[in-house]
């Protein structure tokens, strides 16, 4: 390797752990400082984007000589995630002034950070499960941060599945080593396609690990647990950023494009629409904003799973299918983190009561939460283009009717869910006591909401013209924009006055859905179990006791026999003629074999 990519690609670590600098000086002391600071320590992952470009190398004084680099694909990750971690630790710096805990919450938060960036960059299994492990435990600090009974609950539930990621990711990555001797990610790919054996039971378990940060259901129930009780920035992070990295995990590890993989493609596409629309009804049926956008968040990744089921069905489309996926984690990125920020940022902007305040901050919050509808002009609508896209090529063999009723009750649920966010958070508006919302907090929230706009001027460097061109006609933003006025009636129905039926539904799914039911089931089976087993022991017992007396009873009627019939059933009852009769068996069987 010439010098000068030794050196881009050891300047790249350097610049994806640099974070860890910041989680230094949180440590010392310095927590406010170092949040505020979030853009410097992003800005060298940032300026990467343009001073390595698209180079990889080993470093051989890493752990088993590292590699790393960037790809189209990993720059557009890093970019999305740089910005939304950067803005999120100025807004924690600007609103978290007075927690107590702050230097903790610092430690953690660019903890997780530096692991989010370095698994981005990570092009060998090692270094991306060192920074996945390293940003999943991170963020156990940040879901816990308030230390009160929901957030010690719902890091309890976080840990469990995280730890069970974990340990179905390192089996699943020791069977793939196994087949490709090797720890590159590419290689590993190449090999799960090319191999059989245990190649299947790898991708499963690959798969259902990277599930879990996904938000997939039904590995889903950490996150509408862990938003409500984290902070609004930790939760902005973790709905933004945090969980695109299972989706970078499946397509790291996953031989998608290379081979075939019926099985995998029918799984992820069955829960990809179980996710779109069930996580849709049962946000509606929450009463706390962050709750509804964690569901927001578990249906959209149903749309993630269904364009990674495609390209598992149809490998031949993979290019195309990639390209969407990137579009789609750019735009949900952006606007899921200013949605995020706006549960804490619209009721503080608006607080004082003036009109132009009450004005910006209810622009701040529809930006992006049309956008995440696919208002026409936004990165919305350009998601919403690339996942038709693919799913209406030819190669795609499945119903079209059936994909587009996917697409278009997709859009209506999602509309309808963002209305109940809006209400709820108006209402929250008027009955919440809060501070003004300093000027570093406004930043970086506008930053985060007008991303559906800004993200439109880079995203065509990279895209097919088709794509951006096409948003731009009348027919698409009609067809962008008649959604949200069914929409608007929709929720005028569902959530207004009409909407009795809804409203005594409120309450009535606690967060975590499949948790209450999953707990009552295990202690069913528990209960179940131990009478089974006090009945087994029981009868067990009973029946030993009666064996003994059987075994007992013939012993004395063979010692009762005379002479040589005694002296011959002791031999049988001592083994030496059952010994002399395995032996000869074993004998014959070898003889017959040879």
């Amino acid at each position: 390797m010439p010098d000068m990519e030794q050196v881009a690609v050891v300047g790249l670590v350097i610049a994806l752990a640099f974070p860890l600098l910041g989680a230094l000086l949180s440590a010392l002391g310095l927590a406010r400082l170092s949040l505020m600071a979030g853009p410097i320590w992003a800005a060298p992952a940032l300026a990467s984007l343009v001073v390595v470009g698209e180079r990889s190398g080993r470093v051989p004084t890493m752990l088993m000589e590292a590699r790393f680099g960037l790809d189209p694909t990993s720059m557009a990750f890093l970019a999305v995630c740089a910005v939304v971690w950067s803005m999120a630790s100025v807004y924690a710096a600007a609103i978290m002034r007075g927690d107590g805990n702050l230097r903790r919450f610092g430690v953690f938060f660019f903890g997780a950070m530096a692991g989010n960036f370095v698994l981005i960059g990570a092009l060998d299994m090692i270094s991306f499960m060192s920074g996945f492990a390293l940003m999943s435990y991170a963020a156990y600090g940040l879901v816990a941060h308030a230390m009160s009974v929901s957030s010690w609950r719902a890091g309890r539930v976080y840990l469990v599945l995280t730890v069970a990621a974990e340990l179905a990711l390192w089996a699943g990555a020791v069977l793939a080593w196994s087949i490709a001797d090797t720890w590159e990610l590419a290689e590993i790919r190449h090999a799960l396609a090319t191999s059989e054996g245990v190649a299947p039971l790898a991708i499963a378990l690959i798969f259902g690990a990277f599930g879990v940060k996904a938000g997939l259901v039904p590995l889903h129930i950490w996150l509408p647990l862990a938003h409500p009780a984290a902070p609004t920035a930790a939760s902005a992070v973790l709905s933004a950023a945090m969980i695109k990295a299972g989706v970078l995990g499946w397509l790291r590890f996953l031989p998608l494009g290379e081979i075939e993989l019926p099985t995998l493609g029918a799984s992820a596409v069955t829960l990809g629409a179980l996710g779109t629309f069930g996580a849709v009804v049962v946000g509606l049926m929450q009463r706390k904003p962050k709750t509804i956008l964690a569901y927001s968040s578990v249906s959209q990744m149903g749309y993630v799973a269904l364009l990674i089921g495609i390209a598992a069905r149809w490998p031949s489309i993979y290019p195309t299918t990639l390209l969407a996926i990137v579009v789609f984690v750019v735009h949900h990125g952006l606007a899921k983190g200013a949605l995020f920020l706006s549960v804490d940022a619209a009721p503080r902007l608006a607080s004082s009561g003036s009109r132009v305040r009450t004005s910006i901050s209810s622009a701040l919050v529809l930006l992006p939460a049309l956008a995440l509808c696919g208002a026409p002009l936004t990165s919305g609508a350009l998601a919403k283009y690339a996942l038709k896209s693919v799913s209406h090529l030819e190669q795609v063999r499945l119903p079209t009717a059936l994909l587009n009723v996917w697409l278009v009750a997709g859009a209506l649920a999602t509309g309808v869910l963002m209305a109940r966010f809006l209400i709820v958070v108006w209402r929250a508006r008027s009955t919440r006591d809060t501070e003004t919302l300093p000027g570093a907090g406004l930043l970086a929230w506008i930053v985060l909401a007008t991303g559906s706009f800004w993200a439109l001027a880079i995203l065509p460097l990279t895209l097919p013209a088709k794509w951006f061109g096409s948003i731009q006609t009348t027919t698409a933003m009609w067809s962008a924009l008649w959604p949200l006025m069914v929409v608007a009636g929709l929720a005028w129905a569902a959530l207004g006055p009409p909407g009795a039926v809804l409203h005594r539904g409120v309450g009535r799914v606690e967060p975590g859905d499949l948790l209450g039911p999953a707990v009552v089931l295990s202690l069913y089976v528990s209960r179940r179990t131990r009478r089974l087993s006090a009945f087994l022991e029981r009868h067990w017992t009973r029946g030993v006791a009666r064996l003994d007396d059987r075994v007992d009873r013939i012993i004395l009627r063979v010692k009762a026999t005379p002479g040589t019939r005694y002296q011959l059933w002791a031999r049988w009852l001592s083994g030496e003629w059952l010994a002399l009769a395995l032996a000869l068996t074993f004998a014959a069987a070898i003889w017959l074999n040879v």
